[in-house]
């Protein structure tokens, strides 16, 4: 009887042992019921991706520049390492609206200096919300960066809204769609629309999982490119 009562005994406590949050799990009272929660709660496991604070991870809000490159040079561990420069860098001398010593300072100057975000005009806008088509541009970049090789069946999306986009955002889009990490959905890749937090957290999981299948190479395979 004494053997049974403890059997009963483990068998209750087991579950509760089984489906213990980690102590590195997050705290953030505004995933517990969201689609996106267990891609976020890997991406700040992994330290890719942190709260808005220490409770609160606000998964809905736009994903701004500044936050979408930091998480890139986490993702692909990014550097500046190939570069020689006669002076220290610093992100106030390579875009006009940004400054030094912000908690963004270094891993947008790391982008910068790899070319992941297309910048023409000098600034950057660090709080101002990405789209996801500048967010496509940006991972393959990226990518390019990194010297990462990826195979993909090259298949040409369907989405109805990318038309008259220009060739270099089209080759994006379908770059992004082949590797498996932006879709769209109702046909549509709603390139114009701000990326979420929690749709950025789904993005750069699959990132991972495509960076663990890569292999070093030149660049990302060509795709070919559409007839208009």
């Amino acid at each position: 009887m004494k053997k049974l009562l403890i059997l009963l005994t483990a068998l209750l406590v087991l579950p509760s042992v089984l489906y213990a949050q980690p102590a590195n799990s997050p705290k953030f009272g505004d995933i517990s019921d969201h689609w996106a929660r267990v891609e976020i709660e890997e991406t700040y496991r992994q330290g890719i991706m942190q709260g808005i604070d220490n409770n609160t991870f606000a998964p809905d809000s736009s994903l701004t520049r500044a936050q979408l490159a930091a998480c890139l040079v986490r993702v692909l561990q990014l550097n500046m390492d190939n570069l020689r420069f006669i002076k220290a860098p610093s992100v106030s001398n390579l875009f006009k609206d940004t400054q030094d010593g912000m908690w963004y300072s270094e891993t947008v100057m790391i982008a910068g200096y790899n070319n992941i975000f297309d910048m023409k005009d000098g600034m950057f806008r660090p709080a101002e919300p990405v789209t996801r088509i500048e967010a496509a541009r940006a991972i393959v970049n990226a990518f390019k960066a990194k010297n990462l090789q990826v195979i993909t069946t090259q298949i040409w999306p369907e989405y109805s809204d990318i038309k008259d986009l220009s060739q270099d955002d089209i080759n994006a889009v379908t770059t992004i769609f082949n590797m498996g990490i932006m879709k769209g959905y109702n046909q549509r890749f709603f390139p114009g629309t701000s990326l979420t937090r929690a749709e950025t957290a789904a993005i750069l999981n699959r990132a991972l999982k495509v960076i663990k299948i890569s292999s070093t190479g030149d660049n990302l395979p060509k795709l070919p490119i559409k007839q208009q």
